[in-house]
Protein backbone atom coordinates (compact mmCIF):
# COMPACT_ATOMS: atom_id res chain seq x y z
CA UNK A 1 0.00 0.00 0.00
CA UNK A 2 1.08 3.19 -0.78
CA UNK A 3 0.16 6.36 2.10
CA UNK A 4 0.47 10.15 0.61
CA UNK A 5 -1.50 13.27 2.03
CA UNK A 6 -3.20 15.84 0.42
CA UNK A 7 -3.37 19.31 1.80
CA UNK A 8 -4.41 23.42 0.85
CA UNK A 9 -4.25 26.04 3.45
CA UNK A 10 -4.66 25.26 7.06
CA UNK A 11 -8.78 24.97 5.98
CA UNK A 12 -9.23 21.11 5.06
CA UNK A 13 -6.87 18.05 4.91
CA UNK A 14 -7.04 15.12 3.25
CA UNK A 15 -5.25 12.15 4.19
CA UNK A 16 -5.36 9.39 2.19
CA UNK A 17 -4.32 5.85 1.68
CA UNK A 18 -4.16 4.03 -1.40
CA UNK A 19 -3.61 0.35 -2.65
CA UNK A 20 -2.74 0.28 -6.10
CA UNK A 21 -4.16 -1.13 -9.04
CA UNK A 22 -2.36 -4.19 -11.16
CA UNK A 23 -1.96 -4.86 -14.47
CA UNK A 24 -0.80 -8.60 -14.36
CA UNK A 25 -2.64 -10.43 -13.17
CA UNK A 26 -5.22 -7.41 -13.95
CA UNK A 27 -6.59 -6.12 -10.57
CA UNK A 28 -8.63 -2.93 -9.34
CA UNK A 29 -7.06 -0.53 -6.69
CA UNK A 30 -8.95 1.28 -3.92
CA UNK A 31 -8.86 4.18 -2.30
CA UNK A 32 -9.57 5.07 1.77
CA UNK A 33 -9.90 8.84 2.61
CA UNK A 34 -9.86 10.53 6.09
CA UNK A 35 -11.10 14.37 6.34
CA UNK A 36 -9.91 17.33 8.71
CA UNK A 37 -10.66 20.61 9.02
CA UNK A 38 -13.52 22.38 7.57
CA UNK A 39 -17.69 22.51 8.87
CA UNK A 40 -19.18 19.19 7.92
CA UNK A 41 -21.04 17.72 6.09
CA UNK A 42 -18.87 17.33 3.40
CA UNK A 43 -19.56 16.54 -0.78
CA UNK A 44 -16.59 14.46 -1.55
CA UNK A 45 -15.81 13.91 -5.60
CA UNK A 46 -13.62 11.24 -6.92
CA UNK A 47 -13.31 11.76 -11.24
CA UNK A 48 -12.17 10.75 -13.85
CA UNK A 49 -12.61 10.82 -17.69
CA UNK A 50 -15.15 7.62 -17.54
CA UNK A 51 -15.80 7.42 -13.83
CA UNK A 52 -17.36 9.78 -11.01
CA UNK A 53 -18.09 8.73 -7.26
CA UNK A 54 -19.70 11.28 -5.01
CA UNK A 55 -20.42 10.79 -1.43
CA UNK A 56 -22.17 13.23 0.94
CA UNK A 57 -19.83 12.26 3.94
CA UNK A 58 -21.58 13.90 7.58
CA UNK A 59 -18.52 14.04 9.77
CA UNK A 60 -14.64 13.63 10.38
CA UNK A 61 -14.69 9.93 11.78
CA UNK A 62 -13.71 6.91 9.90
CA UNK A 63 -12.97 6.15 6.66
CA UNK A 64 -14.33 7.15 3.26
CA UNK A 65 -13.95 4.32 0.78
CA UNK A 66 -13.54 4.09 -3.12
CA UNK A 67 -12.81 0.55 -5.00
CA UNK A 68 -12.78 -0.83 -8.29
CA UNK A 69 -10.41 1.43 -9.28
CA UNK A 70 -8.80 1.85 -12.68
CA UNK A 71 -4.95 3.50 -13.49
CA UNK A 72 -5.61 6.58 -14.23
CA UNK A 73 -5.87 10.38 -13.88
CA UNK A 74 -8.15 11.15 -11.31
CA UNK A 75 -9.72 14.58 -9.78
CA UNK A 76 -10.58 14.55 -6.07
CA UNK A 77 -13.01 17.65 -5.43
CA UNK A 78 -14.27 18.18 -1.29
CA UNK A 79 -16.47 21.03 -0.52
CA UNK A 80 -17.33 21.43 3.30
CA UNK A 81 -20.99 23.23 3.99
CA UNK A 82 -19.67 26.33 3.88
CA UNK A 83 -18.18 26.20 0.46
CA UNK A 84 -14.45 25.81 1.47
CA UNK A 85 -13.49 23.56 -1.68
CA UNK A 86 -10.25 21.66 -1.74
CA UNK A 87 -9.45 20.58 -5.15
CA UNK A 88 -6.48 17.90 -6.07
CA UNK A 89 -5.31 16.04 -9.42
CA UNK A 90 -3.04 13.08 -9.51
CA UNK A 91 -2.44 10.00 -11.49
CA UNK A 92 -3.03 6.07 -10.17
CA UNK A 93 -0.40 4.33 -11.56
CA UNK A 94 -0.29 0.45 -11.37
CA UNK A 95 2.06 -0.92 -9.27
CA UNK A 96 3.45 -2.97 -11.81
CA UNK A 97 3.69 -0.09 -14.65
CA UNK A 98 7.19 0.41 -15.76
CA UNK A 99 8.95 3.31 -12.86
CA UNK A 100 11.28 5.71 -14.32
CA UNK A 101 13.67 8.13 -12.32
CA UNK A 102 12.42 11.63 -14.11
CA UNK A 103 12.29 14.65 -12.57
CA UNK A 104 9.66 17.38 -11.94
CA UNK A 105 10.94 20.14 -13.32
CA UNK A 106 14.16 21.00 -16.42
CA UNK A 107 15.09 24.36 -17.86
CA UNK A 108 15.82 25.44 -21.28
CA UNK A 109 19.64 26.34 -21.85
CA UNK A 110 20.58 29.69 -23.32
CA UNK A 111 19.92 27.92 -26.90
CA UNK A 112 16.64 27.47 -25.75
CA UNK A 113 17.07 23.97 -26.45
CA UNK A 114 16.86 20.72 -23.89
CA UNK A 115 17.63 17.03 -25.44
CA UNK A 116 16.10 14.28 -22.96
CA UNK A 117 16.33 10.39 -23.45
CA UNK A 118 13.42 8.62 -22.04
CA UNK A 119 15.70 5.64 -22.03
CA UNK A 120 18.33 6.92 -19.15
CA UNK A 121 15.02 7.31 -17.11
CA UNK A 122 13.33 3.68 -17.25
CA UNK A 123 15.18 0.65 -14.71
CA UNK A 124 13.78 -2.30 -16.84
CA UNK A 125 13.64 -1.86 -20.62
CA UNK A 126 12.43 -4.17 -23.17
CA UNK A 127 12.12 -4.35 -26.63
CA UNK A 128 8.30 -3.67 -25.94
CA UNK A 129 8.64 -0.46 -24.49
CA UNK A 130 7.24 2.59 -26.06
CA UNK A 131 7.55 6.20 -25.60
CA UNK A 132 4.89 8.82 -25.53
CA UNK A 133 5.83 11.96 -25.43
CA UNK A 134 2.64 15.01 -25.43
CA UNK A 135 2.32 18.86 -24.43
CA UNK A 136 -0.02 21.68 -23.94
CA UNK A 137 2.26 22.95 -27.13
CA UNK A 138 0.27 20.04 -28.98
CA UNK A 139 3.54 17.77 -29.06
CA UNK A 140 2.61 14.00 -29.66
CA UNK A 141 5.76 12.30 -30.65
CA UNK A 142 6.33 8.57 -30.20
CA UNK A 143 10.39 8.47 -29.76
CA UNK A 144 12.83 7.49 -26.78
CA UNK A 145 14.53 11.06 -27.24
CA UNK A 146 12.94 14.52 -27.55
CA UNK A 147 14.25 18.09 -28.53
CA UNK A 148 12.37 20.86 -26.63
CA UNK A 149 12.99 23.92 -27.61
CA UNK A 150 9.60 25.46 -25.89
CA UNK A 151 8.67 26.10 -21.79
CA UNK A 152 5.15 24.60 -20.66
CA UNK A 153 3.81 21.44 -19.40
CA UNK A 154 4.99 17.91 -20.92
CA UNK A 155 3.82 14.26 -20.07
CA UNK A 156 5.76 11.14 -20.69
CA UNK A 157 3.54 8.17 -21.17
CA UNK A 158 5.37 4.50 -21.26
CA UNK A 159 4.66 1.38 -22.07
CA UNK A 160 5.37 -1.87 -21.66
CA UNK A 161 2.94 -5.41 -22.41
CA UNK A 162 -0.01 -3.31 -22.06
CA UNK A 163 1.12 -1.38 -18.81
CA UNK A 164 1.13 1.84 -18.92
CA UNK A 165 2.57 4.59 -16.43
CA UNK A 166 2.44 8.59 -17.29
CA UNK A 167 5.02 11.05 -15.59
CA UNK A 168 4.19 14.97 -16.12
CA UNK A 169 6.72 17.51 -15.89
CA UNK A 170 7.70 21.02 -16.86
CA UNK A 171 10.28 23.03 -18.56
CA UNK A 172 10.93 26.14 -17.72
CA UNK A 173 13.52 29.31 -19.28
CA UNK A 174 16.59 30.04 -17.44
CA UNK A 175 15.66 31.54 -14.17
CA UNK A 176 19.31 30.46 -12.88
CA UNK A 177 21.63 32.96 -14.39
CA UNK A 178 23.74 33.48 -11.76
CA UNK A 179 24.69 29.58 -12.14
CA UNK A 180 27.37 28.75 -14.19
CA UNK A 181 27.18 24.92 -13.79
CA UNK A 182 25.39 22.78 -10.69
CA UNK A 183 26.45 19.35 -10.77
CA UNK A 184 24.61 16.56 -9.06
CA UNK A 185 25.82 12.61 -8.58
CA UNK A 186 24.96 10.62 -8.18
CA UNK A 187 21.77 11.22 -8.90
CA UNK A 188 19.67 8.39 -8.87
CA UNK A 189 21.68 7.31 -5.78
CA UNK A 190 21.52 4.49 -3.64
CA UNK A 191 20.90 4.63 0.39
CA UNK A 192 24.16 5.21 2.67
CA UNK A 193 26.21 6.45 -0.54
CA UNK A 194 27.24 10.17 -0.65
CA UNK A 195 25.47 12.72 -2.41
CA UNK A 196 27.77 15.49 -4.36
CA UNK A 197 27.19 18.69 -5.38
CA UNK A 198 29.23 20.76 -7.68
CA UNK A 199 28.66 24.24 -7.64
CA UNK A 200 29.58 27.44 -10.17
CA UNK A 201 28.88 30.97 -10.08
CA UNK A 202 29.25 33.60 -12.52
CA UNK A 203 30.54 36.00 -9.55
CA UNK A 204 31.50 35.38 -6.17
CA UNK A 205 28.43 35.57 -3.94
CA UNK A 206 28.02 33.40 -0.10
CA UNK A 207 25.34 30.44 -0.42
CA UNK A 208 23.06 28.65 1.49
CA UNK A 209 22.17 25.67 0.43
CA UNK A 210 19.49 24.03 2.05
CA UNK A 211 18.15 20.11 1.47
CA UNK A 212 14.60 19.21 1.34
CA UNK A 213 11.96 16.07 1.30
CA UNK A 214 9.39 15.44 -0.38
CA UNK A 215 6.70 16.88 2.31
CA UNK A 216 8.77 20.11 2.14
CA UNK A 217 10.56 19.34 5.49
CA UNK A 218 14.15 20.77 6.07
CA UNK A 219 17.00 17.88 6.09
CA UNK A 220 19.92 20.15 6.01
CA UNK A 221 20.73 23.78 5.88
CA UNK A 222 24.25 25.07 5.61
CA UNK A 223 25.68 28.60 4.66
CA UNK A 224 29.20 29.01 2.80
CA UNK A 225 31.43 32.42 3.01
CA UNK A 226 31.82 34.07 -0.23
CA UNK A 227 33.04 32.10 -3.54
CA UNK A 228 32.31 31.31 -7.03
CA UNK A 229 32.96 27.46 -6.52
CA UNK A 230 31.33 25.04 -3.57
CA UNK A 231 31.14 21.60 -2.75
CA UNK A 232 28.47 20.15 -0.33
CA UNK A 233 28.63 16.43 0.51
CA UNK A 234 25.80 14.84 1.89
CA UNK A 235 24.71 10.95 3.16
CA UNK A 236 20.68 10.49 2.67
CA UNK A 237 19.45 7.03 4.83
CA UNK A 238 16.17 7.29 4.23
CA UNK A 239 14.45 6.48 0.00
CA UNK A 240 12.35 9.00 -1.71
CA UNK A 241 12.54 11.91 -3.45
CA UNK A 242 14.68 15.41 -2.32
CA UNK A 243 15.34 18.66 -3.53
CA UNK A 244 18.32 20.82 -2.89
CA UNK A 245 17.84 24.91 -3.28
CA UNK A 246 20.73 27.05 -3.75
CA UNK A 247 20.16 30.50 -3.10
CA UNK A 248 23.04 33.25 -3.70
CA UNK A 249 22.01 36.38 -3.00
CA UNK A 250 20.89 37.40 -6.24
CA UNK A 251 19.86 34.12 -7.67
CA UNK A 252 17.88 30.48 -6.58
CA UNK A 253 18.17 27.06 -8.38
CA UNK A 254 16.68 23.71 -7.45
CA UNK A 255 17.51 20.29 -8.35
CA UNK A 256 15.64 17.05 -7.64
CA UNK A 257 17.44 13.90 -6.22
CA UNK A 258 16.52 10.32 -6.05
CA UNK A 259 17.54 8.03 -3.10
CA UNK A 260 16.56 4.35 -3.87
Amino acid sequence: KQHFTFWEGNSLLAITEIKAPNCHPLQKGSMKLRIFGGVGPYTVTLSKEDFEKKIEHFDQSGLLQFGDLDAGKYQLSIVDSIGTTFLESFYFQSADAPKLTIEDQYFLNTSKELRLDATQFIDTLSIHTTFHWTSENDLDLYSEQIHIDQAGKYQLTVSDNNCESNYAFEVKVVENEGFERIEVYPNPMQIGNTIKAKINLKESSPIKITLTDDLGRTIDERYFPKEDYFLYTNQITTPGKYYLTFSTETHQATRTLFVQ
